[in-house]
Parts: C-alpha cells; sequence; structure tokens
C-alpha cells in the first residue's frame, strides 16, 4: 500500500511539474519566434484634430492614432505667449482633453502627444486662443437699435468673468423665458443672472447703457421712477433696493439669432427681444408702490402717466358706454401677470372703441401710448393705433373707473396689444398701488414661442 501511495505521488508531482512547465512556455511565448518578448511599439499622430476655442478653456478633439502601438494617454500642454502666466498641461485617456482655467484672448502654442508604456509619440503643435467670444467695442457706429443693443451686449459680456458670463446667459427657451421674471421681491422670487448689486462698477455702467439703449425718454423716466420707489422701500425694509435688479440673456446675443435681454426686478420687468432688429419689450410689468413719495428731496409719482391716461379714457365715456365696459367682478390683480401667458378672453369683452367718437378714439391711442411709447422708436405704438387696430379693440373696466380704490381695474384689448392696470393690497406698506402689464399676441418674448396653449 504504502509502494502504491508513493507511486502516486510521484506520478502528481511529473503532472504538475510538466503543466507549469507548458504554462510558463506559452505566457513566455514571442510573436515573432526567437523566444524573447514583444516589444510595444510607439503611438503615432493622434488624427482629425479639432480644437474648440471657448470661454477661458481649449477643448481638443481627435481620433485614435492610425499608425504606431496603442495610446494609453493623450497629453496637451499649452504655453502662453506671455510670459508671465502659467504653462497649462492636462492629459486623458480618451478624446477630448479639456484645458480650463485659461486666459481669454491670450494665444498659446500647443502640444498634443499620445503614449503608452513604451513612451510618447511624436508631437503635434497647434495654436490655439481661448475666447469668451464677447469683446468691448465702439457702438456708436451702429445704425440700428437691433445692432447697438446686441454691441453693447457684448461690451457688459466681455466685461464678466467665466463664472458671471456662466450665470447669466441661458438658452433660449419658453420655458425660461416664462419663469425669468415676477411681480414679487428678489427675496420672495428667486432671479437668475446677474444683479447691479454683484457688479463692479464699470459693469454696472455698460449695464446701464444697454438698458437705457433700450428704452426710450419716456421709458427711462419711467424706470428711474421704479428704482427710487424701491430704494425708499429700503430705507425701512430690507430685501428692496434698485440693486436688485438682474441682467440675463436666454440665448447668445447676436446680429444673425434670435436672443432675449431679461430686466427683471421687484417692481420692473422688460423682456426685451431682439431678431436683428429689436422686435419688442414685452411682457412689459410695471408697478409701483409707494405711488407717490419724496427721496432726496426729488418727488416722484412713477404711475402717474398711465393711470391719467386710464382714467381719461374712461371719463371720456357716455353712461351707456360706460355700463357696456363694466365687466361686473372684481380682480385682486391683473390677468396677463408672470407666469399667465395667454389671459385673453375670447371674445374680446367690454365696449368696441369702434363705436366711440374720433375724440374717444384718440384718448383710447393716448392710453396705448402711455405704455407702449416707453420702448425706443415706438415703433409699435404706430401698428396698434391705425384706424384699422382701433376698430378692433375693445376697453373695459370694473369696481372703480377712477382706479383709486382697491379692486379698480381697466384693460386694454386690441388685435395685437393687450393693456392692464389693477389698483392692488399693498405688500410693503398698508396702501394700496398698481400694477400694470403691456404684451402683445405676436410679440412676447419675441414672438419665439407659441403661447396660445398655455
Amino acid at each position: 500500500m504504502l509502494s502504491s501511495l508513493g507511486g502516486w505521488l510521484r506520478d502528481r508531482q511529473l503532472l504538475i511539474a510538466t503543466v507549469s512547465s507548458v504554462g510558463l512556455a506559452a505566457c513566455s511565448g514571442s510573436s515573432d519566434g526567437d523566444g524573447g518578448p514583444a516589444e510595444l511599439e510607439l503611438p503615432g499622430v493622434p488624427q482629425n484634430i479639432v480644437v474648440s476655442e471657448e470661454d477661458a478653456r481649449l477643448i481638443f478633439s481627435f481620433d485614435e492614432p492610425a499608425t504606431g502601438g496603442p495610446a494609453y494617454r493623450y497629453t496637451v500642454t499649452c504655453e502662453p505667449q506671455d510670459e508671465e502666466l502659467d504653462t497649462v498641461s492636462r492629459y486623458s485617456g480618451v478624446s477630448p482633453v479639456t484645458l480650463s482655467g485659461m486666459t481669454n484672448e491670450m494665444e498659446y502654442s500647443c502640444t498634443l502627444v499620445a503614449s503608452n508604456t513604451a513612451g510618447e509619440g511624436p508631437e503635434t503643435v497647434l495654436l490655439a486662443t481661448p475666447t469668451s467670444g464677447f469683446y468691448d467695442t465702439d457702438c456708436s457706429n451702429q445704425t440700428t437699435t437691433g445692432d447697438r443693443l446686441t454691441c453693447l451686449s457684448s461690451n457688459f459680456l466681455s466685461g464678466l468673468s467665466t463664472t458671471q458670463r456662466s450665470n447669466t446667459l441661458l438658452e433660449l427657451s419658453e420655458t425660461n423665458a416664462v419663469q425669468v421674471w415676477s411681480d414679487l421681491r428678489a427675496g420672495a422670487y428667486a432671479r437668475v443672472g446677474m444683479s447691479f448689486a454683484a457688479m463692479t462698477e464699470d459693469q454696472a455702467d455698460d449695464a446701464l447703457l444697454l438698458i437705457q439703449e433700450a428704452l426710450s425718454e419716456a421709458g427711462s423716466d419711467t424706470l428711474i421712477g421704479i428704482f427710487a420707489a424701491d430704494d425708499f422701500l429700503s430705507e425701512t425694509l430690507n430685501g428692496y433696493g434698485s440693486d436688485l435688479y438682474y441682467f440675463s440673456f436666454l440665448g447668445t446675443p447676436s446680429t444673425s439669432e434670435p436672443w432675449i435681454l431679461a430686466f427683471t426686478g421687484h417692481h420692473y420687468s422688460a423682456l426685451i427681444s431682439v431678431d436683428g432688429d429689436y422686435v419688442s419689450m414685452t411682457p412689459h410689468f410695471v408697478a409701483s408702490e409707494p405711488l407717490t413719495f419724496t427721496l432726496e428731496d426729488v418727488d416722484f409719482a412713477p404711475m402717474e402717466s398711465r393711470h391719467t391716461a386710464l382714467t381719461d379714457m374712461l371719463a371720456s365715456l357716455t353712461a351707456d358706454q360706460l355700463n357696456t365696459a363694466n365687466l361686473g367682478e372684481t380682480f385682486d390683480d391683473i390677468l396677463g401677470g408672470p407666469r399667465d401667458d395667454y389671459p385673453y378672453p375670447d371674445p374680446k369683452e367690454g365696449v368696441s372703441v369702434g363705436e366711440l367718437s374720433a375724440a374717444q378714439r384718440e384718448l383710447v391711442a393716448d392710453a396705448i401710448a402711455a405704455f407702449s411709447n416707453d420702448q425706443t422708436d415706438m415703433e409699435l405704438t404706430a401698428v396698434y393705433t391705425t384706424e384699422e387696430a382701433l376698430d378692433e379693440t375693445y376697453i373695459a373696466w370694473s369696481t372703480d373707473e377712477e382706479l383709486t380704490e382697491e379692486g379698480g381695474y381697466v384693460r386694454i384689448d386690441g388685435p395685437q396689444v393687450w393693456i392692464e392696470l389693477a389698483v392692488v393690497d399693498g405688500e410693503a406698506t398698508s396702501d394700496a398701488h398698481y400694477h400694470t402689464i403691456w404684451r402683445d399676441r405676436a410679440l412676447d418674448y419675441g414672438g419665439n414661442f407659441d403661447l396660445s396653449d398655455e
């Protein structure tokens, strides 16, 4: 038995030795048949290289080398022309390789090289310049308002940091457009973009030039009054002030593609739309609390021209016309406010302007102009007040035709224009104040979206 067991052990040891020998031979085998290990070949040059020059970064995209051994890593090293700036280097196992934290408008000399365990392959040398795509230029030679708005937007954006630009530039989408504005203060409804409070003096100067370009003299006066009202409130209340108004862009300012400047704060919002030309600034929400006040020895009544034009229009109606125009219901606010983007009743309600006298029609036209004349060039005012347009326009009111008591309400509903004023409860004070809206059926948000299904 012992003899048999000993033979079995010898046979097993021989088997293990044989298997190990075969395994080692297989693992150390050479593809060239000489018994030595195969040498890994250096990778060749990456193919079809594309460099994307973006805001403070460069992105290198490419295909694998067509020759040589496999590439395990791709390294890009960029040296700036300015010797005081740092060289930037990044690597990746696959395409693309992204280099961030670079200086815009600075030319870099870059090398792209593929490597593996055998070493680095040949270098490819490329010149590239990161850019935000926005430049500070003289806009005085621009001949149209649309071009000047685009130029001034580029100036403003060029003065922002990469992070500020990223927070300010949004996609041009219906969701972003309808969500970007509110009739509440910034603390009650979070705004996007960049506020005056977050700007340097130079950035604020560029921002003011931009918004002023979109406004007529009357529109600038309106905005100054609204700013003053918020500054008046800020003297006794937190969360108010003219520095809490925000700039953001829906789409990238361009002379060839549509975009919108959204300028919005507590009691003022303008969606300034450009598509080559200056298209519209609607929705345009304007309100003031308080209605009258004194700030730094200056008396303000920002809503007076709007209120007077509308009450003059209503006061011109006969008793029968006033009765026809009375909606007979109570309104606690405007219908076409934030996120209520298609408020228009069908059929129109109230009294037809087509049935009014020439003098009454002129007062309706004046009331429309009190709102739409805030836009520079005032081209839409002419569209809204043609004889044909007025014939299809209706006016209506409710509760208080003098528009002084809470619940007082008036509207102008034309084939294209929509205007409302509502006397609403005080928010920051105990006094009632006005909310107003100017909308355009065709051109709200530049006419970029179909809002009729809202």
